[in-house]
């Protein structure tokens, strides 16, 4: 039988696990994600987070899944996920109320801090650079970018994004699986929808999904929402105060799409699309 060898360090434990241990390999993609994307991927994917401890410059967020019955230490440096590791069932137990206090002030606290990380990065794509494309991906998308189309040149390949918000097109170049450069590209045909058949395929999926995404946020809370319709090109117009609702209105330059948003109880209640003046377009 294989024996769990563990290393302890000021009250810490991280264990190397044996051949039967639960496999973190279907969280790979979030190594090198940015912490406050990590957060939302672990959550839709079942974990819950229980408690937080700080070394050094990192910090180890611990997290439970209830289907996999699988506790994961999750390491964060420079606003980054760097490692993802097994930890035993008994490391994420907090059965105690103190435990369940101090979990939720560590809780809050490093929601504090994935804020300020957000803030220092997100008008920035100097991140992107030396991430995996996986994550290069996840965030250009979470700072307003839709890819365009790719294009192999030898080794490497050059792909086109394009910021309807920023009205920017940038040319990030991808070698050995990890983003290497990026280019404000001036040239912004090469971001047009229109340019190859790839990307003109891929807009008529995206705006079909993009529809089924904006769908999707019904019922969830504003303060995501408002963030998610930034996140597919939509810029807040105005807003008219009922009696106990809230109609938002937004718009949609490259797509020229009006949405109404109703909000009740502080979550989305209602999308719909609306006439091009509803948002003081023609």
């Amino acid at each position: 039988m294989k024996k769990l060898k563990s290393i302890g360090c000021g009250g810490l434990i991280l264990l190397s696990l044996g051949a039967q241990a639960a496999s973190t390999s279907h969280l790979d993609d979030l190594i090198d994600i940015r912490a406050s994307s990590g957060e939302h991927q672990l959550e839709e994917r079942g974990y819950t987070y229980k408690k937080t401890v700080k070394i050094s410059n990192s910090s180890i967020t611990y997290w439970w899944n209830e289907h996999r019955e699988q506790c994961i230490a999750v390491t964060t440096k420079d606003g980054r996920y760097s490692a993802i590791m097994n930890q035993p069932s008994a490391v994420c137990g907090n059965s105690s109320s103190n435990h369940s206090s101090d979990n939720k002030h560590e809780h809050d606290n490093r929601h504090e801090q994935d804020r300020h990380e957000h803030n220092r990065h997100s008008n920035s794509l100097d991140g992107i650079v030396g991430l995996r494309a996986n994550a290069g991906e996840s965030e250009l998308k979470d700072l307003g970018y839709f890819h365009r189309s790719t294009k192999t040149l030898g080794s490497s390949k050059v792909s086109y994004w394009w910021s309807p918000q920023k009205q920017n097109c940038i040319a990030v170049t991808t070698k050995d699986g990890h983003y290497t450069s990026y280019a404000n590209h001036q040239n912004n045909k090469f971001c047009d929808d229109e340019n190859t058949d790839e990307a003109r395929h891929h807009s008529e999926r995206h705006n079909a999904n993009n529809s089924n995404d904006i769908q999707n946020l019904v019922g969830g809370r504003a303060s995501g929402g408002e963030r998610a319709l930034e996140n597919h090109g939509y810029e807040f117009i105005k807003s008219q105060k009922g009696k106990d609702r809230i109609w938002g209105y937004w718009w949609n330059k490259s797509q020229h799409k009006c949405l109404t948003v109703v909000t009740f109880d502080g979550k989305y209640e209602t999308i719909t699309d609306s006439p091009a003046f509803d948002c003081g377009r023609k």
